[in-house]
């Protein structure tokens, strides 16, 4: 499966998120924070970055951040990558040291920049490191409420000037607002693993994702933030368009034309079935399904038609069953 596309423009805000492989630790000791803080104020000043709230776990970590110059992952590539290479040579070991790409969440800033922010704030505690939240040294809370300098690269004023008209009443009513509210999970509320935010604003990402993709040759990502169909409706669907028998479309045996194909790239894009589910649903072994699918991807990159048959349909699949963001 193609990767998670990743959506940049300037002024653009994010929940970026990174684990460790295996979930294990990625700062030892006071110094490995020193030193990752260390490359994010290098990254931020070098790719225009504002980071608007910070929390370093012992096998994680959370940055809320805006980006000026439009430009996301160089700077994170670059901080995971010099930072990898830091901890090797320090701890005299090799390898991977974060799971695969670091995460990144599309946030729209006037619905989600103060919740992130105390969700990122409140992760020490919860995770029972600490009792209170600003008792942690390495996240950015100690900073807000004034009990430490703050760094040039660290931006409270965006967050705080939402809690008061000076600065005593913004620490205070910012304060509470952390350790009173209620916790969210950002990955389990987003929309495809990408974007938080508004339906105004999911529909406006839509629309960058589309230019994106266009641009970039990108099909499989290209509607992966439409909404999760079932299963059942996307079968229904294409049996009555192409007037087909549903047994037939998940009957063995092939038939000659893309229908078959399409259906399970369909039920993977559309449903995200996990592929070992459409296996069974058509018969044949997950390997199998896979290789459909990619042939199928390899034939729209060589036959825009047959591109726009797979879009057009999913459009018309959307539009007839009335799905709405």
């Amino acid at each position: 499966m193609a990767r998670s596309i990743r959506i940049e423009y300037p002024g653009a805000f994010y929940h970026v998120f990174s684990r460790g492989n295996e979930k294990r630790v990625i700062f030892q000791d006071n110094q490995d924070y020193k030193q990752f803080l260390q490359l994010l104020e290098e990254a931020a000043l070098r790719w225009e970055l504002n980071i608007h709230a910070y929390a370093l776990m012992d096998n994680h970590y959370h940055l809320v951040i805006e980006t000026k110059s439009g430009m996301l992952s160089k700077p994170m590539r670059h901080i995971n990558g010099v930072y990898t290479q830091y901890f090797n040579h320090r701890h005299d070991r090799v390898g991977h040291l974060f799971q695969g790409r670091f995460k990144a969440l599309l946030i729209e800033k006037d619905s989600y920049l103060l919740t992130l922010s105390r969700y990122v704030h409140q992760n020490p505690a919860k995770a029972k490191l600490v009792e209170h939240p600003e008792e942690y040294p390495w996240s950015s809370y100690r900073a807000f409420l004034d009990l430490e300098p703050i760094p040039i690269w660290l931006n409270t004023q965006e967050t705080l000037i939402e809690f008061g008209d000076s600065a005593q009443k913004q620490k205070y009513n910012y304060k509470r607002f952390v350790e009173t509210g209620d916790e969210i999970d950002p990955f389990k509320e987003a929309v495809g693993q990408l974007v938080l935010g508004s339906k105004e604003f999911f529909r406006e990402t839509q629309e960058k994702i589309e230019k994106i993709c266009h641009h970039q040759n990108e099909y499989s990502n290209r509607n992966v933030l439409l909404p999760k169909l079932p299963q059942e409706l996307i079968l229904s669907y294409i049996t009555r368009t192409f007037d087909i028998k549903q047994e037939d479309l998940l009957g063995r045996r092939w038939s000659r034309d893309v229908t078959r194909p399409m259906t399970i790239k369909l039920l993977r894009d559309q449903s995200r079935l996990p592929i070992t589910t459409i296996a069974k649903l058509f018969n044949i072994s997950s390997p199998a399904t896979s290789l459909a699918i990619k042939r199928l991807e390899t034939k729209m990159r060589k036959l825009p038609n047959l591109q726009e048959q797979y879009f057009t349909l999913t459009k018309k699949l959307v539009e007839k069953l009335k799905v709405k963001t």
